[in-house]
């Protein structure tokens, strides 16, 4: 008698379109949320998340029954199922795309081919040298994996060698599935018996040494501070006088110091405080606009400490890793063990670990999340509140792979999940936040005053134009500001540069003809960088040693032109022969801790002059830092996009805010060759409201968001000719039913990357209209162009509301 079946609908960890039904025997218990492992295609096995459980069956095609369970419990609660539904629906993505970010890598499990030996008899004469030296690796029932092959033998085309082997019948390729997430074990030492008369002096000395020590008796830490070798334990271990025990350990940092009451909040800060409380009340989503060093902070603290006493969790987003090195402390001295960190440099075992302890909400451990924007993926059962600061940051912004979502607006779909309430933080809020609060989407609450009524800095341009011509300057620093530098730096204080470029110079050009280096991949020129003497692209990572003459012309009159922290940072040593000077980019970052290490050098005054990219701009509190120094403010100001003045104001006047946090007004000196332009100006003054009130006019005027819906329709291909019909066929098919609201097909300012030409599509969709049902009529039009094999092998993008 058959078992009856049940079905399972299932999200595999791969890019394709919804989710796929698999039966699976009545006796088995599955529920919601747990992995299985299930065959995906003729051979490879992947482990897949249930979404729902039926008893009919979807399909007239025969199903494949599911191999395993994987879990006891589920992994995925049903929030987040809905969390990824809506995330797939609204950003157009596949549900796979989503499942592959949302979860830790020890989490997916997919099948590798092992090779394997069906029996040595049928070995026979007919054997090539080749196929001999992989038959030698799986002898006596031994298998291996085709990446195996490859690096313990110079073979070269193993899958052909392979292939005529399978033929042969001599091996099979089976799938194997192995559970890539181990816990952490400690060896840990307990003293069992007084047997010292049978020691031998060696082993005396130890166990002196174990009896003197009131700690926990760790094996490693003691080898390391005894220089005592394993064996003398296992000896006495074999003598029970000890036994070595095994215990998991977390891999999360524990906080074992003190733990301090909350700081009482200022007066403003009180008063902001209960007014956030009361927009609650009334609205989810809460926008504090609060200048730069006014104690945002600390009012996120005092609502953590509400959230915490009604047991709730609070996830608490930050845009760059970095700054998560600096509020961890300030967190975990109030709150202790209870803060956890969420972040791309925690290796896959430890983003495990945090995704479990998240997940049992009956543990205080980890209730506080402090994460980048993939923490809004962590299974929280208990969310109460969630802090978005810095919200203006494009950092939220996931551009590749896709899911492209921005984590803001998740966020705030997470909480309305949750019943949670949602706080947005920023003293340069983005015009679309505080258009919604303007407008009473979200409540509004306003922070104008710095802590402790000290002023906000005073910010000085220097217009570099005349200074050239004055001769004021050295190289591409002003005489006024390095005089202004060593001014502040003859009073002990600390100072920060930023250049929002990386790399010594911009360009390597030829004086005879004007061409520059170029990638050989990519449509942009390639970045010098001297300390590792080679020109570099930053868009594929191609490298090209520094050529003796032009690529173009062959003449040998080459120069570099532009500068990057690589070069302030050379030219200050320069100078400042005296002073300690530290880069913090992304070349100086790579390393796991490197921000720490920089942050934390910098605070314990060990850097005189940091030099830095936006990474420093972003909500740091130093309290030394006396003089912020906007080396090249033109840049920013002069790119081609809609958005370039917003991403100016918001950069310039929030490296600015670094300067005077702590107990007298700071400076800033812009160097600019423009500066009557209204940015500078709006930044000089510290004036938001004139910046937000023209901006909101030009994009009422022009049709940009707040007052419209951006949707941009990405082309690749590595044929610009193919790219160019399929782009235009598809903008064609679209104006049929967009009319003019469909602009382009156009290249964009970076048109090729790692070879492949790009072309842009821009679908804008009036406020008043439905971007849902512009949506479907892009899908029904790529399904029409994919049907008909109009796309041609072009690689297509969705990228929904564009950074």
């Amino acid at each position: 008698m058959h078992n009856k079946l049940k079905y399972i609908d299932v999200i595999v960890p791969l890019s394709v379109e919804g989710v796929f039904q698999y039966s699976v025997n009545m006796d088995l218990i599955i529920n919601i949320g747990q992995r299985v492992i299930v065959q995906f295609g003729a051979r490879k096995l992947y482990t897949a998340i249930v979404v729902n459980i039926s008893d009919k069956k979807t399909t007239k095609h025969k199903l494949k029954n599911i191999l395993s369970s994987v879990d006891d419990s589920p992994i995925v609660n049903i929030l987040q199922i809905k969390l990824w539904s809506w995330i797939a629906k609204y950003y157009m993505s596949n549900l796979g795309e989503i499942m592959n970010t949302a979860l830790p890598s020890s989490l997916k499990l997919a099948s590798e081919s092992r090779i394997i030996l069906n029996d040595e008899k049928l070995i026979n004469k007919n054997i090539s040298s080749r196929e001999q030296k992989i038959l030698e690796l799986i002898r006596n029932g031994k298998s291996v994996t085709v990446r195996q092959i490859n690096k313990k033998l110079s073979i070269s085309d193993s899958f052909s060698v392979i292939n005529q082997l399978i033929k042969k019948d001599i091996v099979t390729v089976h799938e194997h599935i192995s559970e890539k997430y181990s816990p952490k074990y400690l060896n840990v030492i307990k003293i069992i018996n007084d047997n010292e008369d049978l020691l031998s002096k060696t082993q005396k000395k130890l166990y002196k040494i174990l009896l003197e020590n009131n700690d926990v008796l760790i094996l490693n830490d003691l080898i390391k501070e005894t220089s005592i070798s394993r064996s003398v334990f296992n000896a006495l271990e074999k003598k029970e006088v000890i036994s070595i025990n095994k215990i998991p350990f977390s891999r999360i940092d524990s906080f074992n110091n003190k733990v301090y009451p909350i700081n009482k909040l200022s007066s403003a800060q009180d008063n902001a405080y209960n007014e956030i409380l009361k927009s609650f009340n009334e609205k989810d989503v809460c926008l504090l606009h609060g200048v730069t060093s006014s104690g945002k902070t600390e009012i996120y603290i005092k609502l953590i400490e509400d959230q915490i006493k009604d047991g709730k969790q609070v996830l608490y987003l930050l845009p760059e890793i970095a700054l998560t090195i600096q509020i961890i402390k300030r967190l975990k001295k109030h709150f202790g063990s209870k803060v956890g960190v969420s972040h791309s440099n925690l290796n896959n075992s430890e983003r495990v670990e945090v995704w479990k302890t998240v997940q049992n909400s009956d543990n205080a451990t980890c209730s506080i999340i402090l994460g980048a924007r993939s923490s809004i993926f962590l299974p929280f059962d208990k969310l109460g509140l969630i802090i978005i600061d810095e919200e203006h940051d494009t950092s939220y912004k996931q551009q590749q792979p896709s899911p492209r979502y921005h984590s803001r607006d998740a966020a705030i779909y997470l909480a309305s999940l949750h019943k949670a309430k949602v706080l947005l933080g920023s003293a340069t809020p983005s015009i679309e936040t505080y258009y919604n609060a303007q407008n009473g989407k979200y409540g509004f609450v306003e922070l104008l005053k710095r802590y402790a009524d000290i002023k906000l800095p005073k910010i000085n341009s220097i217009d570099i134009s005349k200074a050239y011509k004055k001769k004021q300057m050295q190289s591409f620093l002003s005489n006024d500001l390095i005089n202004e530098m060593q001014r502040h730096l003859d009073r002990n204080k600390q100072i920060i540069l930023f250049q929002n470029r990386r790399g010594y110079s911009k360009v390597l050009s030829c004086k005879s003809c004007g061409e520059a280096e170029c990638c050989k991949y990519c449509s942009v020129s390639l970045t010098h960088h001297k300390i590792n003497n080679n020109l570099r692209c930053h868009y594929c990572g191609y490298i090209k040693e520094i050529p003796s003459s032009c690529s173009s012309c062959s003449n040998s009159s080459l120069e570099m032109k532009g500068y990057g922290t690589e070069q302030i940072c050379e030219l200050l040593e320069t100078i400042f022969t005296e002073h300690t000077i530290q880069r913090m980019d992304h070349d100086t970052t790579r390393k796991k801790n490197a921000y720490e290490e920089i942050i934390q050098d910098f605070q314990a005054l060990k850097i005189d002059i940091l030099v830095g990219t936006q990474m420093i701009a972003k909500g740091f509190d130093f309290e030394n830092v006396s003089l912020v120094g906007i080396v090249d403010s033109d840049s920013m100001l002069n790119f081609p996009d809609f958005r370039s003045h917003e991403r100016a104001f918001q950069l310039m006047s929030q490296v600015a805010g670094r300067a005077g946090r702590k107990n007298k007004q700071g400076s800033v000196y812009l160097q600019t060759s423009n500066p009557d332009h209204e940015i500078i100006r709006q930044v000089s003054t510290h004036s938001y409201i004139n910046f937000y009130n023209i901006q909101l006019k030009e994009r009422k005027s022009f049709n940009y968001p707040p007052f419209c819906k951006l949707i941009i329709l990405r082309f690749k291909h590595t044929d610009y000719h193919i790219l160019d019909e399929v782009s235009q066929k598809f903008a064609q098919i679209m104006r049929s039913s967009f009319k003019d609201r469909v602009l382009g097909p156009e290249y964009p300012v970076v048109s090729k990357i790692k070879n492949y030409f790009i072309k842009n599509i821009l679908l804008k969709i009036e406020g008043n209209k439905s971007s849902s049902k512009a949506k479907k009529i892009t899908s029904h039009v790529l399904e029409y162009m994919k049907k008909n094999k109009l796309l041609k092998q072009c690689v297509f993008q969705i990228d929904i509301d564009p950074n």
